[in-house]
């Protein structure tokens, strides 16, 4: 009897350690009723800033989840390289260069991906950088560009966004929250 239930404690420990293993050591999620990753399946999701660092690593984990992903920043070289370590299932991230300060080209930009797959459900806005340096130190006309960047382009995208989330009966708008940080 002794050996039965050593037995079945080694095979269940066996079969636990399998599990948080195959799960990427995330055994929360595995042991859900329900896998909220494919919460993202089919979904349009833009990612603004998406060249590198967290817009990138959303870029990754959003195409892995089945979403429809479109990256936005700057610079276009790296934009392609995101899009092309973001290949999912034959399918890699629409990849729309946009300056986030340039106001002017919102509206375009939003009617590209809105012709392209016919809506946006989540707008993740993480287009932004920090100042690493005192307050009084930094010129006024560098807090105006961190300002413009951080604070005003994710204004006005939304702008031209949430209408056409309206329209379609809803989705999420994500702004990343930038600072920057003040040192001693």
């Amino acid at each position: 009897m002794a050996s039965s239930s050593a037995l079945f404690a080694l095979i269940s420990s066996v079969l636990i350690l399998a599990v948080f293993l195959q799960s990427d050591c995330d055994l929360a999620l595995r042991l859900l009723p329900f896998n909220p990753i494919r919460k993202f399946e089919r979904k349009v999701v833009w990612i603004t800033g998406a060249s590198s660092g967290i817009g990138a690593s959303l870029a990754k984990a959003f195409s892995k989840s089945g979403a429809i992903v479109v990256i936005s920043a700057r610079r276009e070289k790296q934009l392609e390289e995101v899009s092309e370590s973001c290949s999912h299932n034959g399918q890699k991230p629409f990849s729309l260069v946009l300056d986030v300060t340039d106001y002017d080209s919102h509206q375009k930009a939003v009617q590209q991906i809105i012709s392209k797959f016919g809506r946006i459900d989540i707008l993740v806005m993480n287009a932004g950088r920090s100042q690493r340096a005192l307050a009084l130190d930094t010129p006024l006309s560098e807090t105006q560009e961190l300002m413009n960047l951080n604070f005003l382009s994710y204004v006005a995208l939304a702008k031209h966004v949430i209408p056409e989330m309206s329209k379609m009966g809803g989705g999420q708008v994500i702004g990343m929250p930038l600072y920057y940080a003040i040192y001693n």
